[in-house]
């Protein structure tokens, strides 16, 4: 209405007036004289003085909060100085006011028109009931162009639900859980643009826009002590955005709802002090409420907690509804619903009332209220004791439809009760007008229609049974549309609900060719209903003939039927799309999406853009990252890539190489060069078998016969690729070399790489194995072997071309197939040192740039060992490897990481063994455990030199003096040789090249963590304030001249030390709680502390893989979730 109005109410029986003043100018207010009932109606009579143009009677709750409801407009017989209105009985007990209007924003005769309408029968629904995407009819009634409009600040009492995404105009905003809040310019959706970012990877994904300025995030508790969860209130003016305010919520945030600017927040967690007993813990649901008006200085208004935990919420502008189930002492389950009035404007919350109810509240659609009328869904899993014993647990899946009045809040009152379908176990709900749909499943599966016109007698009015079972229901006029699964696929169905005791189904989709699965199956938000365009869109993941497909399905959508047309291919699982100026835009994780779908059968993606990526291990390179994916995904997606990012802008690529689809298994940077090493995804746990109609001697590991005994056994003998990369002037990378290499033996575990020169490179890598013989077939020269067939690659199969004397040949892999023609001469047998059993059973050598397999038929199993491969890398551009040595002596485990010295590398390994009497027979169960010492001379890099083994106090935890000096950790030692088994220690130990001698042993916390490093002569160790000799610190230790160790530096630390890293000169530690505090290595008296931070997930931080300096601070790779910076001070 307009200004310069007066507002005057009076209190008569339970109807509350209240006066407000008037303006000088202004005739004196209208004021309500009496009110009386007259059968179903009340009449109000009100004196009107001279002068108004209107008079407007408004209602509102009795507990006098809330808006004001219009119930009558008075606009005729004014003059007489008195008009009666006629409303609704129903509205006994509201609060009553009215008010003048001086003027009126239209002519008088805009009101004189016909205002009372018949009904008329509606063939679809209103486009504006949809879920997703939801539009609303024009004055006109037509359909409204799709763009979203602007949000803007409101101080209405809209109830909005978050989302992990929110579209407001041509900006696009997406609390991404890889990396964080992500900004979008789309007003070209053919070329989106990534405005900015706010770095929150791993802290959740929940968000609400609260007006074009500010964004409310919901983080969730990132492993601290407190377990308090946060919201974030953000300053999206500026770039990137910045938090500007933090509010704690205590526990775990399972559901939240904004009203208006009140944020209302349920997280489950422990309080203590419940009850008398201020020593118990209780788990249950705390209830928060938040002002956000002045997003600047947000203030956290008040809480609830509730002895049980919630799954499911529902708000209205008046009432939080939370279920909960407690339990007694004796273990019965106490379901229940808290009513919690929320109508006070400033916060505050009161719980008035707790409904019982007969099971437990699946999610929010299972809760509706209509009026002052209360309906809510549950099941309860009902115990059949008759004639069974107390333990016996037989029993049956019971759902209850329950409808509740509150009229009186704090009293609710039961009205009606319905059980649906004993032993049908529910699983969806949903409340339209005057009625529910139930859908339930165990046999039939049917879906339940229930009218609940008469709240006291809710009654099935009809049901049909549907195909497979329903996950989600959505109401739209006379029809309803479905989400859920049949068989093992994601479907979509229409039912036809016009005649509620006659629900039939009309139509039905089946997404994806084999099993199937959608996110929109238990989140509503990742379905869009593009009701004004007739399309529904369905993102979903499956098994299709081609592998595994992540992909948004567009499904027609007309009165009486579902058709299903094209869909949209994404690399990654999609999890919410929407119309947007002409383009279909989807987005995942890692990629968002822009598709032209003029042509629905065959939409094309006019973008994709990558919005987030692994990285598994980086280096720094000058002002650069080289930022490395390893791929090998199990759905294949992420496939392996090498990117360039400014070191100051981690997120910003500038450069990228895409590697062939094989995961990294090793990476190493030396002057310049990046070598990474690959393998195929997939290793096979036992030796092929030869078929009985077969002999032995023709079995072929590529055989037909032999694929039908393995069937995922690969069909060539690839297991390797080599590939060196020019990173020496970043951005620019440029390919030296790619080198295929093969072998029968199937490389697997990840490889360390290890330079004993400067141009010898060799991976090491322990695990489980296992070789097999032949590699070939004896087939006449150019026949190809049988099977070959490979996803990925096209191309010819291998051909055979035999040698002299039956045990040579060669082997040529196709240039189609590898890229590159690889042929494998000399196939012959080459014995290798450090190695036990026939020289026929040994592992190959590496020749003529391939690794082979001597033809011979016995499987040689490598269960754990060591496997190191050798490369001359002298040639960049052709690196040959000259030798393939597997270290594996009997009952051996517990390989140590590898060191280098000397031109050698330095391990230990563990081997066990039982006591046994004078004829071998074990007499024990115990086994014992020694330690020994291996090191290999790779002076002759083609025939590496295993030295004798030799026994050792421990596993090897590094080198110094050029070999000389071991530290190894085990049991505390003493020079007699006399070890205490109940102290853990560091021994060091001197070693000659034939024997270990123990220098010193230093004792160790005896409790968890307490992790070592060894640096350059410098021992650095945690200690936890487990031990009763210090508290938490971070020591450094060296020894002295005397064989003494002597501790140099020690730092006191707030939180226990979980893992040490150094890089030229910057210690790093990492603390339990994922704290990185960096300290000045080359300041070994004292440790300085130079920077400290933390990843704001709660994330295991690998310090194996970063990589950092002195003077700029450590980069940290977070694997899907990017890279973390840890900087030093300036």
């Amino acid at each position: 209405m307009t200004t310069n109005l007066i507002r005057l109410s009076f209190l008569v029986l339970l109807v509350c007036l209240s006066a407000s003043r008037a303006f000088a100018a202004s005739p004196q207010a209208p004021q309500i004289l009496n009110i009386r009932t007259n059968g179903a109606n009340l009449m109000i009579s009100v004196k009107v003085p001279k002068g108004w143009q209107a008079v407007v009677l408004e209602s509102r709750g009795a507990s006098a909060a809330g808006a004001w409801i219009p119930q009558a407009v008075a606009r005729a017989g004014l003059g007489s100085g008195k008009i009666l209105f006629k409303v609704p009985a129903a509205l006994k007990g509201q609060v009553f006011h009215v008010q003048g209007e001086l003027t009126e924003p239209l002519p008088k005769k805009y009101y004189q028109g016909r205002h009372t309408f018949a009904r008329r029968k509606s063939t679809f629904w209103r486009p504006d009931q949809g879920m997703g995407e939801v539009f609303s009819l024009a004055p006109n009634g037509a359909l409204p162009a799709t763009a979203t409009p602007p949000a803007t600040a409101t101080a209405s009492r809209e109830v909005v639900e978050s989302d992990i995404w929110k579209i407001s105009g041509d900006t696009l905003y997406f609390f991404n859980q890889l990396r964080g809040l992500q900004v979008f310019n789309i007003s070209n959706p053919d070329a989106p643009i990534l405005l900015s970012t706010l770095d929150l990877p791993a802290v959740g994904e929940q968000m609400y826009l609260l007006d074009l300025q500010h964004v409310v995030l919901l983080a969730q508790d990132n492993c601290s002590a407190d377990g308090q969860s946060q919201v974030l209130i953000v300053d999206l003016s500026t770039s990137p955005p910045r938090i500007q305010a933090t509010l704690p919520a205590l526990g775990w945030i399972e559901e939240s709802r904004l009203v208006g600017n009140l944020l209302y927040v349920a997280a489950g967690g422990y309080q203590p002090g419940f009850g008398t007993n201020s020593d118990l813990w209780t788990w249950g649901t705390t209830v928060s409420s938040f002002d956000l008006s002045n997003p600047a200085a947000p203030a956290a208004r008040s809480v609830l907690f509730l002895s049980a935990e919630t799954d499911a919420i529902l708000a209205t502008d008046t009432f939080l509804f939370v279920p909960v189930t407690d339990y007694t002492a004796e273990g019965q389950s106490l379901p229940q619903v808290h009513v919690i009035d929320i109508t006070s404007p400033s916060g505050m919350m009161t719980d008035v009332a707790d409904i019982p109810i007969a099971g437990q509240v699946a999610d929010k659609f299972g809760m509706n209220l209509r009026g002052d009328i209360f309906s809510v869904v549950s099941s309860q899993w009902m115990v059949n004791t008759t004639n069974l014993p107390p333990d016996d647990w037989d029993g049956q899946w019971v759902t209850t439809l329950q409808t509740f009045s509150l009229a009186n809040p704090g009293a609710p009152a039961a009205l009606g009760n319905l059980e649906l379908a004993q032993g049908e176990q529910l699983f969806a709900t949903r409340f339209d007008g005057q009625r529910a749909y139930v859908a339930t499943t165990r046999f039939t599966d049917p879906l339940w229609v229930v009218d609940l016109s008469d709240p006291a007698n809710p009654v099935v009015a009809g049901s049909v049974d549907v195909p497979g079972y329903e996950t989600h229901l959505q109401p739209m006029g006379d029809r309803l549309l479905t989400l859920g699964s049949q068989g093992d696929q994601v479907s979509v169905s229409l039912f036809d609900v016009h005649d509620a005791s006659n629900p039939a189904l009309l139509s039905n989709v089946l997404l994806g060719q084999n099993d199937s699965w959608s996110e929109a199956s238990y989140d509503d938000k990742a379905l869009t209903v593009l009701a004004d365009i007739g399309l529904i869109l369905v993102p979903y993941e499956g098994v299709t003939s081609n592998g595994w497909a992540d992909r948004i399905q567009l499904i027609d959508l007309a009165t009486n039927s579902l058709t299903a047309r094209g869909i949209i291919q994404h690399r990654f699982a999609p999890r919410r799309s929407a119309e947007h100026a002409g383009r279909v835009l989807s987005i995942s994780n890692e990629e968002l999406l822009s598709a032209d779908i003029t042509n629905r059968d065959a939409p094309i993606v006019t973008s994709d853009i990558e919005i987030a990526w692994p990285v598994n291990r980086l280096f720094l390179a000058g002002d650069y990252l080289l930022e490395i994916a390893n791929g090998g995904a199990w759905s294949g997606a992420e496939a392996p890539a090498v990117r360039v990012a400014p070191a100051s802008q981690p997120d910003t690529v500038i450069g990228q190489v895409d590697l062939s689809p094989m995961p990294i298994v090793g990476t190493t940077l030396q002057n310049g060069r990046l070598y990474l090493l690959q393998r195929p995804d997939f290793f096979y746990w036992w030796p092929l078998g030869a078929p009985a109609n077969r002999s032995a001697d023709s079995l072929s590991a590529r055989s037909s016969q032999a694929t039908s005994l393995i069937p995922f056994w690969p069909p060539t003998p690839t297991n390797l690729f080599l590939t060196i990369l020019d990173v020496s002037s970043p951005p620019a990378i440029q390919t030296i070399s790619v080198t295929t290499i093969t072998n029968q033996n199937p490389a697997s575990g990840t490889f360390q790489a290890l330079w004993p020169t400067p141009d010898l490179l060799v991976w090491f890598s322990t695990g489980f194995s296992f070789w097999i013989n032949p590699i070939l077939d004896a087939r006449p020269l150019g026949t190809a072997a049988p099977g070959f067939a490979r996803p990925g690659f096209a191309g010819s199969p291998p051909l055979v071309t035999p040698g002299s004397g039956g045990l040579g040949g060669t082997l040529t892999i196709p240039g189609n197939v590898l890229g590159h023609s690889s042929p494998i001469t000399n196939i012959g047998p080459t014995a290798l040192t450090g190695l036990t059993g026939p020289t026929s059973a040994r592992p190959p050598a590496l020749v003529s740039g391939s690794f082979v397999s001597i033809p011979y038929w016995w499987p040689w199993w490598n269960i754990g060992g060591a496997r190191l491969l050798a490369f001359d890398v002298t040639d960049a551009s052709n690196p040959q490897p000259v030798s393939d040595f597997t270290f594996n002596p009997t009952n051996s485990w517990g390989f140590s990481k590898p060191f280098v010295a000397g031109g050698m590398i330095y391990f230990t390994h563990e081997q066990w063994n039982t006591p046994t009497d004078a004829n071998g027979s074990s007499g024990s169960s115990d086994w014992f455990v020694s330690d020994y010492l291996d090191v290999l001379d790779y002076s002759q890099p083609a025939s590496p030199t295993a030295r004798p083994s030799i026994p050792v106090p421990g596993q090897l935890q590094g080198l110094s003096s050029d070999g000389s000096l071991l530290y190894l950790l085990g049991t505390a030692g003493a020079r007699n040789g006399i070890s205490d088994e109940n102290i853990e220690a560091l021994n060091a130990c001197s070693y000659d090249g034939v024997s270990v001698y123990l220098v010193d042993s230093l004792a160790l916390a005896q409790t968890w963590p307490r992790p070592i490093l060894v640096n350059s002569g410098t021992v650095y160790l945690g200690r936890s304030s487990g031990d009763v000799t210090a508290t938490n610190t971070l020591e450094a230790w060296t020894l002295t001249l005397q064989g003494h160790f002597a501790r140099q530096a020690t730092v006191k630390v707030s939180q226990p030390i979980y893992a040490l890293g150094v890089f030229s000169g910057l210690l790093a530690s990492e603390d339990v709680n994922n704290t990185v505090t960096l300290y000045d290595a080359s300041s070994s008296s004292s440790l300085p502390q130079i920077g400290q931070g933390r990843s704001s997930g709660c994330l295991w931080l690998d310090l194996n893989n970063a990589d950092g300096t002195l003077d700029s601070g450590l980069w940290i790779p977070l694997d899907d979730y990017g890279v973390s910076f840890v900087p030093t001070k300036n």
